[in-house]
């Protein structure tokens, strides 16, 4: 039976692949580790090694998740790695994330605009159904602020540019995180946005099901 490790989107948790239909598998969900002050990307990832004992396992990263297991994949030995509504290198980061580093919004956005969703949100993320909406307000209540700050900051640092041979690439055709036309997937899912997992879960869960 494979073991397959999940990495969640930002400030997320398993709650976001509830809706998969998986084959058998030992499924373990990566929780999220304060990050400590002033924390790369790449240290973040090589701590998270210690909660990983299993060598050849599949890993499926999210969003956020997938630019962690991404790292993670590279210090490991992975037989397969599948990322869904995620970037592989710092060129597909669109332009106007970078432009954080020069005026450091996230950083100055109060708590109360993170954690409280409303129409705009609803409208990146793609969510429509009522199960959707009440996730993502799950979701973004739940969100830890600091962790929200360091994320979004190590993104726009990320400087990456290897990508694993073992690497699939599943992406929304209307996904407005990261849209279509800054990456290069191996599967795009038609009408797909960022949430997609949650709201389109047969097709991901055919594509995740071919490699168990």
């Amino acid at each position: 039976m494979k073991t397959v490790y999940f990495f969640s989107g930002l400030g997320a948790d398993e709650r976001v692949f509830r809706n998969l239909v998986l084959k058998p598998c030992n499924a373990v969900h990566i929780p999220w580790i304060l990050p400590f002050e002033k924390e790369t990307l790449e240290d973040y990832a090589t701590r998270l090694t210690k909660d990983i004992s299993m060598n050849d396992a599949i890993f499926i990263g999210l969003s956020f998740g997938g630019i962690i297991a991404l790292e993670v994949a590279q210090r490991l030995k992975v037989s397969q790695l599948i990322i869904i509504s995620s970037v592989k290198t710092q060129i597909e980061i669109p332009f106007y994330f970078k432009l954080l580093r020069l005026v450091p919004l996230h950083h100055w956005i109060p708590a109360s605009l993170i954690t409280k969703p409303n129409f705009i949100t609803r409208w990146l993320f793609g969510v429509n159904t009522s199960e959707e909406i009440a996730l993502l307000e799950q979701v973004m209540t739940d969100m830890d602020i600091a962790f929200f700050r360091w994320a979004v900051n190590s993104i726009i640092h990320w400087e990456n540019e290897a990508i694993p041979a073992n690497t699939v690439h599943i992406h929304g055709s209307a996904d407005r995180i990261f849209p279509l036309r800054f990456v290069s997937p191996s599967q795009v899912i038609p009408r797909g946005g960022h949430f997609f997992v949650f709201s389109q879960p047969t097709e991901i869960s055919e594509l995740i099901n071919s490699f168990l």
